[in-house]
């Protein structure tokens, strides 16, 4: 029986873990897939305090892992399928059950898909976060997206000389102005606008994404067209549970910065402690 479990290791579930360790908790952290959200894409933190000169995703996590392990904060790598309150929770992964007398979901986001027809041979091509492709060295990508995540994963891949080709299926861009000014002044980086696709196949072992005009040839594509919670192991009943709490990219919607998601874990770790164990003030 552990007094929290926190399911994600993002900034929000890892400020929570931490800030309540602090606190003399006995605390489990479950994540399904790595340590650091959405966060280990960035190709460049700039507006996070206490680096001047900002800092990379994959080394911000970097820092976050080592914090954890000098907290000493057990992490289980494994997937939450289901929720049940009986006097106390238990969660239910793929491979085993814990149980808790609080629950933090800091669960963050999945990615949403396109409707355009995609067959089965072309989805093993098809990723839906730059992290995964960090190690790709000068190769022919594409983006499918016109937000901060495609603009930003899109400057991440020239870091090693890939060609990136940024498709809108729109004219409207949503990402930052910044953003777009570095995109369209790096010579590596193509942005077709208002590009209609029909189809995504592979032909000759390239992905192969078909239009009314022409045919488009890609060794690797990212779709990144928006993302959602990732909340379908929560049942209805939990939502009103008083010792269960959701922050971080769950609950902020388009929100997601990794400072906000920080200060949501310290702050419902906070809470928890006010509430349910020492009734009295906490100070940082």
């Amino acid at each position: 029986m552990y007094d929290v479990i926190i399911i994600g290791a993002g900034p929000a579930g890892i400020s929570a873990a931490i800030q309540l360790k602090r606190f003399g908790k006995n605390i489990l952290v479950i994540e399904k897939n790595v340590i650091g959200g959405l966060v280990k894409n960035a190709n460049l933190i700039e507006n996070y305090l206490g680096f001047p000169d900002g800092i990379t995703g994959v080394r911000f996590v970097e820092l976050m892992k080592e914090q954890l392990n000098n907290f000493n904060i057990e992490i289980i790598f494994d997937t939450a399928i289901s929720i049940k309150y009986d006097n106390h929770f238990t969660v239910k992964t793929l491979l085993n059950e814990f149980n808790s007398e609080i629950l933090i979901a800091a669960s963050g986001t999945i990615p949403k898909n396109i409707k355009e027809e995609i067959s089965i041979q072309a989805q093993e091509l098809i990723y839906y976060e730059v992290y995964d492709l960090l190690k790709s060295h000068s190769e022919n990508i594409c983006i499918i997206g016109a937000g901060d995540a495609a603009f930003d994963y899109a400057l991440n891949l020239t870091k090693k000389k890939n060609n990136v080709t940024i498709l809108n299926r729109g004219t409207e861009i949503k990402s930052l102005k910044k953003l777009q000014n570095e995109v369209f002044l790096n010579p590596l980086i193509c942005y077709k606008n208002n590009y209609c696709i029909n189809s995504i196949d592979v032909q000759n072992e390239k992905l192969c994404i078909k239009s009314n005009n022409e045919f488009l040839l890609f060794d690797k594509l990212i779709i990144a067209v928006g993302r959602e919670p990732d909340c379908s192991f929560i049942p209805e009943e939990i939502l009103k549970n008083p010792r269960f709490f959701k922050i971080g990219d769950l609950v902020n919607n388009n929100l997601r910065q990794t400072a906000l998601a920080a200060g949501d874990g310290v702050k419902v770790a906070q809470i928890i402690e006010q509430n349910f164990y020492t009734n009295r003030n906490v100070e940082e």
